[in-house]
């Protein structure tokens, strides 16, 4: 059951998210599928795609390579970009910013 769809910032790629726990890249002209993602909530972030499952947030290149896989304090509620800048809300109420790196987490 797919939960959530978004577009990337150049509308050359869908993304949706999915209760099996896996976000999936699609070429929205073709319907084609790119690339499966783990994680279960996502967002676009710089020609990138950041996902979250649990704790861990990964960060994949466009073509579904994985760049940085990190780990939050609690389990990721919700994950929003801005520019270059990933920021992740976790359940116990620590927010997690990630810089443009996508290595350096700040709690």
């Amino acid at each position: 059951r797919v939960t959530s769809v978004a577009f990337s910032p150049d509308g050359k790629s869908l993304a949706s998210g999915s209760c099996d726990k896996t976000v999936r890249v699609w070429n929205p002209l073709t319907g084609e599928e790119k690339s499966t993602l783990t994680g279960s909530k996502f967002c676009w972030c710089a020609g990138h795609i950041a996902t979250a499952d649990g704790a861990a947030i990964r960060v994949y290149q466009m073509d579904g390579k994985l760049v940085a896989y990190l780990v939050a304090p609690s389990a990721v509620s919700s994950i929003a970009c801005s520019g270059e800048r990933i920021s992740a809300g976790c359940e116990t109420g620590e927010q997690v910013h990630l810089r443009a790196d996508f290595l350096t987490l700040e709690c």
